[in-house]
């Protein structure tokens, strides 16, 4: 902007004043740092010749005058010296926008071209050429703000596209809008709500044309409204609703392309890389933005751990094992926004109640990510090695004192419970119960901010998880307190089982729910059950994890060949995330059959899966390797194994035991 020797001509001031003595003496003069600050983002000010000022506007630069009419100004006078300067001018006219919609827009366009920094404040005298003018006083009429009010009003999300179709040219065709931000974000929303795709349609789905038409026709949209947005924040970029706003267009994006029979015409990791930038930006103007904060939180601990530890985020971590140690971070920074958004929520006072009215959803939504991120952060909730060698046995005579555990696990697992409970407890009333009471079916809603059969299920899983912890990971079911949370897990995953779906949801399935109730039956000992829950609710062909479990339990009862058949079919899975667990079970599965030669070679893939996606301390494989060298009758390797699986993993005291044994037979 004001390029070559002409970059005083046409020239707009723009006058910002305190009160409106300048306005009723006609005048208004600048010296000292006024005069400097003027001087440092329009070095011209001092040579600017009055012939060359077209317009001249006048403004309330106090914020409690900002909603105050800006006037036209006629300049008459303009006396200037090294270290004073004065304007003189007459007040023409009130204009129909507001002093602090212009300083707004005026900020905007120093800023996109350059002169102003975020940091820096206007200075009291700002000269405009023509295109920032205009974009200063253009605006759209009191008309068209009604009409698209009023259609705002019927979400006529339609109706307020076709008013400036086509949208793609809205700068040409209707620039009474493309210079007022506000206008331009009301279209974009319109635009957003279009491209939405709460998931393909049947019939569209299954028409590979129809589907493409369909898929273009919502892309067209997206785009559309991003650039609507991106040009709202051209023009007032110090505004966190249109980041806000940018950012949920990429965040929808990212919903929809994870969602059951969405769409998958989009790289689900850049689309989240897109929107946390925004929501950063959004975050940086007003970091109390609880629902910025909830979609931030949940793009970093839901979505960011599985693309880079499977998709297509792996490429930035060449090294798989700091791939993991990046998931974990994705994690806790995302558990960080879901507890900051809910210290805000429950902070706001009485006299901010329609804030917590408007935000109750993502508040109790925090609440159960947060939960649900704690557990998350536990890195043994469930361990196939122990149920599958059903190392129990060998430590029958351990006492509760006896059991170890990582305190951290335990406590993660009470914060998560902590959360969970708490989320339960505000959604089904909007209060929190003053004496702890039990989830159940009967007093848990089926709809809410979140499902009722999320909500049970996930109290099952976190208390299950306890017991595990407890249990020292599954090695000995001793005290009351072990024993009693795993008995409240299986109530409520009953429960959950129990519950309706909302009707929007009938269709779909129970079965992570059966799987989790399965590890309850296989702990306590009743494979029976645990297979019986999972052929009842599973659909073929299973998921790997419920395959895992279903195979655990066969395993078992002694049904090998039924098991194998199981791991097979999803050793086939290429979506299968854990096939390091796969093919540990299948050389569980073999070597219960004495086959050690082919368990040799099931633990050997195993260990290469487990390298191949970063898994460190995979102290089963080694186990796996010890029982093959024990039953082939060399007992060194088979402690060699045992005192390296150890070393891994000191807290698993199975090992422990086994080591101790074998050790002795060796000195027999």
């Amino acid at each position: 902007m004001f390029q070559g020797r002409n970059r005083s001509m046409g020239t707009t001031l723009l006058i910002l004043v305190f009160d409106d003595v300048p306005f009723r003496k006609g005048s208004v003069s600048f010296s000292g740092t006024s005069l400097d600050n003027i001087k440092a983002i329009f070095p011209d000010f001092l040579t600017l010749d009055p012939e060359s000022i077209e317009n001249a506007i006048g403004v309330f630069v106090k914020r409690d005058y900002h909603d105050l009419p800006a006037k036209r100004l006629k300049v008459h006078t303009l006396k200037k010296s090294s270290s004073s300067a004065l304007i003189g001018f007459t007040v023409e006219t009130e204009l129909p926008i507001s002093s602090g919609e212009v300083l707004k827009r005026a900020r905007g366009q120093l800023i996109r071209c350059g002169l102003l920094k975020q940091s820096q404040y206007l200075p009291l005298c700002c000269l405009l050429n023509a295109e920032q003018a205009a974009v200063l006083l253009t605006s759209p009429s009191s008309d068209l703000r009604n009409d698209l009010s009023a259609l705002l009003q019927r979400n006529n999300w339609q109706g307020i596209y076709q008013r400036f179709a086509p949208v793609g040219q809205v700068a040409e065709h209707h620039p009474e809008i493309w210079n007022d931000p506000e206008t331009l974000s009301t279209v974009g929303f319109a635009c957003s709500k279009l491209s939405e795709v709460s998931g393909i349609p049947p019939e569209i789905f299954r028409d590979e044309s129809e589907k493409k038409k369909f898929l273009s026709q919502q892309a067209r949209y997206r785009r559309e409204a991003e650039t609507l947005y991106k040009r709202c924040i051209e023009l007032d970029p110090d505004n966190p609703r249109h980041w806000s706003s940018l950012g949920y267009l990429y965040y929808r994006s990212v919903m929809e392309l994870t969602q059951p029979r969405g769409r998958r015409d989009g790289n689900i990791y850049e689309e989240t890389k897109k929107a946390l930038d925004c929501l950063d930006k959004a975050l940086s103007l007003d970091p109390s933005r609880v629902k910025d904060l909830y979609r931030k939180g949940y793009l970093l601990a839901e979505i960011m751990p599985d693309q880079i530890r499977f998709g297509f985020g792996q490429r930035e971590w060449a090294d798989s094992k700091e791939r993991w140690k990046a998931a974990v971070q994705h994690l806790q920074q995302g558990l960080d926004c879901f507890l900051k958004a809910i210290q805000i929520w429950e902070a706001l006072p009485s006299s901010e109640d329609d804030k917590r009215k408007r935000c109750r959803k993502e508040y109790i939504k925090c609440l159960y990510h947060a939960g649900c991120t704690y557990h998350a952060l536990i890195p043994n909730e469930w361990d196939e090695i122990s149920m599958a060698l059903d190392s129990r046995e060998e430590d029958a005579s351990l006492t509760a004192g006896q059991i170890t555990y990582r305190l951290d696990d335990l406590k993660n697992v009470d914060l998560a419970w902590h959360y969970l409970y708490k989320c339960w407890s505000v959604d089904r009333d909007g209060s929190l119960i003053e004496e702890e009471k039990e989830p159940t079916e009967s007093n848990t809603p089926a709809k809410g901010a979140e499902d009722g059969v999320y909500k049970l299920y996930w109290l099952g899983k976190i208390l299950f998880t306890r017991y595990w912890i407890l249990s020292g990971y599954g090695i000995q079911d001793t005290s009351e307190d072990c024993k009693r949370s795993r008995d409240q897990a299986e109530k409520l995953f009953l429960a959950a089982l129990q519950v309706p779906w909302p009707p929007e949801k009938q269709r779909q399935t129970k079965e992570f729910i059966a799987e989790r109730l399965a590890r309850v039956y296989i702990s306590k000992r009743e494979e029976k059950r645990a297979i019986e829950i999972i052929r009842r609710y599973s659909r073929k062909p299973a998921e790997a994890y419920i395959a895992h479990t279903w195979a655990l339990a066969l395993m078992r009862q002694g049904q090998y060949k039924e098991a194998l058949s199981v791991l097979m079919q999803v050793a086939r899975d290429r979506s299968n995330k854990e096939p390091w667990t796969t093919h540990f079970l299948i050389g569980c599965t073999l070597l219960e059959q004495e086959q050690y030669d082919e368990a040799h070679r099931a633990f050997e893939a195993a260990a290469r899966e487990a390298e191949k996606q970063g898994k460190e301390n995979f102290d089963g494989l080694l186990i796996g390797q010890a029982f093959i060298a024990y039953k082939c009758g060399d007992l060194p390797k088979a402690i060699a194994f045992l005192e390296e699986a150890m070393r891994l993993n000191p807290y698993r005291s199975s090992t422990r035991m086994r080591l101790q044994s074998w050790r002795k037979q060796l000195q027999n």
